[in-house]
């Protein structure tokens, strides 16, 4: 019983600190219960910058992609690793959006908190 405990425990810290994370992200969309992001946005200084000064602490206590360097963007992938370690669903879709004058497409995720 006291490993699960532990398990809630750590899942909750992490919960916590994927808060304090989100707070700190720009390009998300945040609702009371979902997290909505394109792929193409979360790619900005901001947000750059916050990987490469936290990414020594995140990597402690999440199971992030492996990078030999430290990583100087901020991707879905690592995104994704923090989801996946506090237990979040999540659905990812492509949509089309306009820039400029063309037409493209990027992932869209969703994310169940």
């Amino acid at each position: 019983m006291t490993n699960l405990f532990e398990q809630n425990l750590d899942i909750s810290y992490k919960t916590e600190v994927f808060r304090n994370i989100v707070k700190e992200i720009k390009g998300l969309e945040k609702d009371e219960d979902k997290i909505k992001f394109y792929v193409r946005e979360i790619n900005n200084d901001n947000n750059n910058k916050f990987i490469m000064e936290h990414y020594a602490y995140l990597k402690k206590h999440f199971k992030l992609p492996h990078h030999s360097r430290i990583p100087k963007k901020l991707t879905s992938q690592t995104l994704l690793a923090i989801f996946k370690e506090c237990n979040f669903n999540y659905s990812k879709t492509t949509k089309s959006y306009k820039m400029k004058d063309l037409k493209t497409t990027s992932g869209f995720y969703v994310v169940c908190v």
